[in-house]
């Protein structure tokens, strides 16, 4: 197994953790000014008048839609990154493995990429107060779409390198000498 390889996996390892920590995490939305509401695609998570923090993992029947399909495509893309962290592994022993990583990374990246466009379409949730699309701006994005988005840019990464060694000399210019 070459380097470029190993540093695909290690990237897709990361990737596959920042995604089920931003999927577990309920902070893909919170309040801006107390900071008593925290929404995650799986759950959410909300403070009324002091009283302890009390989250739930089931949406009310006018929830977003577009947030049970994000964490699909969410759950999708890790299952395919995780595919391909067992191909890299096993590409020692059976080395016809060794060009399927790069396609399940560009998939996920596809899927990932899917998910994070669908996410803004559930602003218009009434405990948000916003419009699709649009955060009022009595809400934030929290901690877990950054760290969702961190995890798609290892993503993308994990697939160039996965590419190898043959394409090389057309991502990193080097100079004639």
């Amino acid at each position: 197994m070459d380097s470029f390889l190993k540093a695909a996996g290690v990237l897709y390892f990361v990737a596959v953790a920042l995604a089920v920590v931003s999927l577990a995490l309920p902070e893909w939305v919170v309040s801006a000014e107390r900071e008593d509401l925290r929404l995650g695609l799986l759950q959410h998570c909300q403070q009324i008048h002091g009283r302890p923090m009390q989250c739930n993992y089931r949406y009310p029947p006018d929830g977003p839609v577009s947030w049970i399909f994000a964490a699909i495509l969410i759950l999708l893309g890790v299952l395919a990154l995780t595919i391909g962290m067992v191909m890299i592994a096993l590409s020692d022993k059976m080395p016809q493995l060794r060009r399927y990583p790069k396609y399940l990374g560009l998939a996920s990246w596809s899927l990932f990429c899917l998910a994070i466009v669908m996410f803004p379409a559930g602003f218009n949730l009434p405990l948000i107060g916003g419009e699709s699309f649009l955060l009022p701006s009595s809400a934030k994005t929290g901690i877990s779409y950054g760290l969702f988005f961190t995890g798609i840019l290892c993503t993308v990464c994990g697939a160039v390198l996965a590419l190898g060694r043959m394409y090389f000399a057309m991502i990193v210019w080097r100079g004639h000498t």
